[in-house]
């Protein structure tokens, strides 16, 4: 099953955040958002396991 993205989330950056974010996920050979999302539900899910545990 294929999972398409449709849903959207905007976002308001220093240019340095947004630097910062640029580099890394150069760095990393992704693009931005798949950086950005990446990152973001992986915390997301450590924030969610933290919460089952307490």
């Amino acid at each position: 099953m294929t999972n398409i993205r449709t849903a959207r989330l905007n976002l308001r950056l220093t240019p340095a955040e947004l630097a910062l974010i640029r580099w890394a996920a150069q760095e990393q050979r992704l693009a931005v958002t798949a950086f950005v999302v990446g990152a973001a539900t992986a915390r997301g899910q450590e924030v969610v396991n933290a919460a089952r545990h307490t």
